[in-house]
């Protein structure tokens, strides 16, 4: 229960601007392999978001 409290709580901070993750890098669908190799060797100082685009976004 006190988790689900901490989530909500924290979800609350992230939409009201309060919170921000830190984006280390972005890295499309293609690199998804690197991106989750960087993160298991602890090469990232925040978060690793790997893109995916629609073809028709291309």
């Amino acid at each position: 229960r006190q988790h689900a409290a901490n989530v909500r709580q924290l979800l609350q901070w992230f939409v009201a601007g309060s919170v921000r993750p830190e984006i280390t890098e972005q890295l499309g669908l293609e690199q998804a392999t690197q991106a989750l190799l960087r993160f298991s060797q602890r090469e990232a100082k925040g978060k690793i978001v790997v893109r995916i685009v629609a073809e028709s976004e291309t």
